[in-house]
């Protein structure tokens, strides 16, 4: 009886040391989890390790800004014409009168040649407008033509009159002659008036065609305005000569 006794205890102790060696081979198999969060980068994604290149080169400054023209401003001190002329009697400078010479008479240049039309005493501002019915020799008109060596540079025939001081201006006027001297004399195609209080900055007032007419000697070319100005510059363009007799401001 005793060895029957002992006979079960062993067998109870050999099952319990196999069921135990079971459950360490299950507790060993299970997947290990790692206790600490997956790393992470501390460095943000990689990107493009060249940035952008800046321009070495400045942006141009505008070209606008250079070549405006300053903005017109009237003199408010300016005297009032009070309807007279105020250029008659007043001093002018001038491009070029033709003189006329060369192989070729007619239409050569010659500086040593005698001007062809000259400017006997201020013809511009002396008061004396040439007649509706004068003649291309007459002594009221002075003569430019395309030809002048100057021409070219200043953009046509020209000429600057000083009123001594400053005026409000509301017409001015250039005669000019017509087709009617012959000769193959013709009003310019163009006249452009231009102002200044100080003969260095200068402020189109505007271009006009001469009026031309078969009949008359004259060929006006007016322009009213209101603007203010010491100085006013005449610029005529022609395709041959360009014949004048008297410039007025009012």
């Amino acid at each position: 009886m005793k060895k029957i006794s002992l006979l079960l205890a062993l067998l109870l102790v050999a099952t319990c040391c196999m069921l135990a060696s079971c459950g360490e081979e299950e507790t060993s198999s299970a997947p290990e989890v790692s206790s600490q969060a997956p790393a992470t980068s501390s460095e943000a994604p990689a990107t493009s390790s060249e940035a952008e290149p800046e321009s070495s080169e400045e942006a141009p400054e505008s070209s606008e800004e250079e070549s405006k023209e300053p903005e017109y401003v009237k003199n408010p001190d300016a005297v009032s014409t009070e309807g007279n002329n105020v250029a008659e009697g007043k001093t002018y400078t001038r491009s070029l009168l033709y003189r006329q010479g060369g192989e070729d008479v007619s239409w050569g240049w010659d500086e040593n040649a005698a001007i062809a039309y000259p400017d006997d005493a201020n013809d511009l501002t002396d008061g004396v407008i040439a007649a509706d019915d004068a003649a291309y020799s007459d002594a009221a008109w002075m003569g430019f033509h395309l030809n002048c060596p100057d021409y070219a540079e200043n953009g046509g025939a020209w000429f600057i009159v000083d009123l001594e001081q400053s005026y409000q201006l509301s017409e001015l006027t250039l005669y000019t002659g017509s087709i009617f001297l012959g000769s193959g004399i013709a009003a310019p195609t163009n006249v452009e008036f231009l102002v200044s209080e100080d003969g260095e900055n200068w402020y189109s007032v505007g271009s006009v065609v001469p009026t031309t007419d078969e009949t008359v000697a004259n060929a006006p070319a007016t322009i009213e305005c209101d603007v203010t100005g010491r100085y006013v510059k005449v610029v005529m363009q022609t395709p041959g000569w360009a014949f004048v007799s008297e410039f007025t401001a009012k």
